[in-house]
């Protein structure tokens, strides 16, 4: 799991880009470092084998795999990849996530295995925020 975080400032928007190689069913808290925003774009190629769940918190700085209810679950296809646009943006005190293959709350097992013909192998999420 390799979690970067890439700051921009420009005259027109200022804006972060966070972006998690491997995601797994371990929660990436805070992964602004304390900044609060308004996430614009998730982008999630997913190179495992298996269907999975990706589940997003906005608001909690301590969520907890398989106990906390997650604000955003984006149930997200084996060897796909997608973009999730919000133009008008959705607001967030702290954002954290992490990827299960259970839809459910409770769900705990982490995606697994390297689905044929992909170029990584791995689940990448990529978050773009103000």
């Amino acid at each position: 799991m390799a979690l970067t975080t890439a700051s921009f400032d420009s005259s027109v928007f200022t804006y972060r880009i966070v972006d998690q190689s491997d995601t797994v069913a371990t929660a990436n808290i805070d992964v602004t470092g304390g900044k609060s925003g308004n996430v614009y774009a998730i982008d999630i190629d997913n190179g495992r084998n298996v269907s999975c769940a990706i589940k997003f918190t906005l608001t909690s700085a301590t969520p907890v795999v398989g106990t906390t209810s997650p604000d955003i679950v984006v149930w997200h296809t084996a060897g796909q990849r997608t973009q999730y646009l919000m133009p008008a943006g959705l607001a967030f005190t702290v954002l954290s996530f992490w990827a299960t293959t259970e839809e459910a709350d409770s769900g705990t097992t982490a995606p697994s295995g390297a689905y044929t013909n992909h170029a990584t192998g791995k689940l990448i999420v990529t978050v773009t925020t103000s």
